[in-house]
């Protein structure tokens, strides 16, 4: 092989290698890189700040995905974080209404995660009292505050945002969002068609957690 065919083939190698390098760059596999960036409301208090500061990563990735959508209004954001970072608003534990033969469960589920901010725990179940009167029980509960979180029961099933949610009834405002809770179901509503219970945010019509009822 001839001396210039020798450095044609060199020259060819490195061109290649280079070219190879810049599409895959090899290096990024021995490089760590940091990120650690505030989450973008400057009105925060200390408080909310430090709040921030011990959430899951989970949820901090979820408020930071929602803060930088921009299909998902400003106020949401910015109300939705609030209430996330508002210590846990625990109710009085409520005692279950009491309890004779008569009494039926009518419908039980378990409520479940929609997404990494949205997702609450614990059970849903309906029960007929021996006077006639129906109540929800929600029992070992636990969800992500919100703004204004109301109590449905739906006709839809497996809802993870309001058009799957169906025809409802609203049983008013969440007591709280940590603790057994009861409330009462009118007489008026027809519940072999209820199908779920839904912890929703009205102001923005937001799934917060289902529970199907078996």
């Amino acid at each position: 092989m001839s001396r210039t065919l020798v450095y044609v083939v060199i020259v060819l190698g490195v061109v290649i290698l280079a070219g190879g390098a810049a599409i895959f760059e090899p290096w990024t596999f021995f490089q760590t890189d940091v990120v650690d960036e505030a989450f973008p409301f400057d009105d925060m208090t200390e408080e909310q700040k430090t709040a921030y500061g011990s959430l899951p990563d989970e949820m901090k990735d979820g408020l930071m995905a929602m803060a930088e959508d921009e299909a998902i209004e400003p106020a949401m954001v910015k109300e939705t974080t609030e209430a996330v970072l508002m210590p846990d608003a625990e109710v009085a534990e409520e005692p279950m209404p009491e309890m004779v033969p008569e009494n039926m469960l009518l419908g039980m589920g378990e409520f479940g995660r929609i997404d990494a901010i949205h997702a609450a725990e614990g059970t849903a179940a309906i029960y007929q009292l021996s006077d006639g009167s129906r109540v929800l029980r929600l029992e070992d509960f636990k969800s992500t505050n919100g703004p204004e979180l109301h109590v449905l029961l739906t006709t839809g099933t497996e809802a993870t945002t309001f058009g799957d949610v169906g025809d409802y009834v609203d049983l008013g405002i969440l007591k709280g969002n940590v603790g057994n809770q009861n409330y009462e179901i009118p007489d008026d509503v027809d519940l072999s068609v209820i199908k779920a219970v839904v912890i929703w945010c009205r102001p923005f019509k937001v799934v917060f957690s289902v529970a199907n009822l078996m």
